[in-house]
């Protein structure tokens, strides 16, 4: 009972099967639109399930083989979740940015890391972060369902 508050996620609990397919559905209609078509907001919310869904399938992690850009793309998320990067930064990840006008109107843009901006149309940059580049997204939809057919989740 000491561990009451660790996230203790498997494939094994719950949640898995329902977060795997909120995930998966979120994954292939932004696909369907393509991923450079997508809104920078969709990107980041696709950004944050590849996230939660590498937290759940964790301990399945861990043990997997994988090689080539699988193998990129998942280091690219390990230490991704202890803020820590993957060279070329300018390669493996791009830049999500918050924009704020006067009037206190938010815009999202997502580009890469050497195009410079500071104020674009009458918005100032607020904040910005660093996020796993799309290229890497496909390869991390094979690994989970990799995890998920070979734990019989679906």
């Amino acid at each position: 009972m000491d561990n009451i508050f660790e996230l203790g996620f498997s494939v094994f609990t719950d949640n898995a099967h329902t977060s795997l397919l909120r995930y998966l559905l979120k994954y292939e209609k932004a696909e369907k639109k393509g991923f450079e078509n997508i809104s920078p907001r969709d990107v980041m919310e696709l950004g944050f399930e590849t996230m939660f869904m590498s937290q759940v399938f964790e301990k399945e992690l861990s043990k997997l083989e994988v090689s080539g850009p699988e193998k990129l793309a998942l280091n690219i998320v390990r230490k991704y979740k202890h803020r820590e990067f993957v060279h070329p930064i300018e390669k493996n990840y791009l830049v999500f940015t918050i924009w704020r006008n006067n009037e206190g109107f938010l815009r999202y843009t997502l580009d890469n890391i050497k195009k410079p901006h500071n104020v674009e149309n009458g918005f100032e940059k607020a904040d910005c972060y660093l996020v796993p580049a799309l290229d890497v997204l496909p390869h991390l939809r094979q690994i989970f369902l990799k995890i998920a057919i070979d734990k019989n989740i679906f």
